[in-house]
């Protein structure tokens, strides 16, 4: 049994061979000559190209900026973007020709207008959205965005229908919209 399992082991190469290792010694600099671009073509069949693209050092960075929506939406509606920097960091405001202002994320949304009329009136929705409301009635004026980002007024019977899961207002005021003058 055992002079069968030699000959399988020999058959088919499981016996262990010793394992050699690589010779050491110092590694040998080797000198390559330029190649011209002549040589080089002749060999390859190919051009050398005039320029190698080098990727960006540790120090580049390749970056491509986006602008920020809330500024482009304050100039292309005729106002002039002014930043501003406090301890929270800096904000950009949208200045109006009558001399309204409104920070610009906040005309973005529709939260401020360049109107003369103050939004100190204006409640936003909480994020939190309502699932139900009671049959109150205390009606107010929606402010919502259509995809434009053009705001649109429509009624609602309480704040909290303006501001549920149904609605897509951003906020509202008191009253009716056709007392809100919208």
């Amino acid at each position: 049994m055992k002079a069968l399992l030699l000959v399988l082991a020999l058959l088919f190469g499981c016996v262990s061979q010793p394992v050699q290792e690589p010779a050491q010694g110092p590694l040998q600099e080797v000198e390559v000559p330029p190649v011209e671009e002549d040589e080089q073509k002749e060999q390859t069949g190919q051009e050398l190209p005039d320029e190698v693209p080098v990727p960006p050092s540790e120090n580049e960075t390749n970056t491509t900026e986006l602008a920020n929506p809330a500024s482009v939406y304050c100039i292309e509606n005729n106002g002039t973007l002014e930043m501003r920097t406090d301890e929270l960091g800096t904000s950009g405001y949208c200045i109006f020709e009558n001399g309204a202002e409104c920070e610009e994320w906040a005309y973005f949304r529709g939260e401020c207008s360049p109107s003369e009329e103050t939004d100190a009136e204006f409640h936003q929705c909480p994020l939190e959205r309502s699932e139900i409301c009671t049959m109150e009635y205390n009606p107010v004026c929606g402010r919502s965005l259509e995809p434009t980002g053009t705001p649109y007024y429509k009624d609602y019977a309480s704040p909290c229908m303006a501001c549920s899961k149904d609605s897509n207002a951003i906020g509202y005021f008191y009253g009716t919209c056709e007392s809100q003058g919208k």
